[in-house]
């Protein structure tokens, strides 16, 4: 089965959408200036916190 990933999450209204949406995956990049989505890690930390996890067992 396919697996779904959504990364660059960069706000909070991301994070809503992407817990929302419960893809198989979520990411941030950190601190690589060549991307426009790359956060700082003080930006990271802000935002982990509204991260949801979900454990789905098949």
């Amino acid at each position: 089965m396919a697996k779904i990933k959504i990364c660059g999450l960069r706000s909070r209204d991301d994070i809503l959408a992407v817990n929302a949406a419960m893809p198989d995956f979520a990411g941030f990049i950190v601190e690589f200036p060549k991307s426009f989505r790359s956060i700082s890690r003080e930006t990271l930390r802000d935002l982990k916190s509204s991260v949801r996890i979900f454990w789905l067992e098949d």
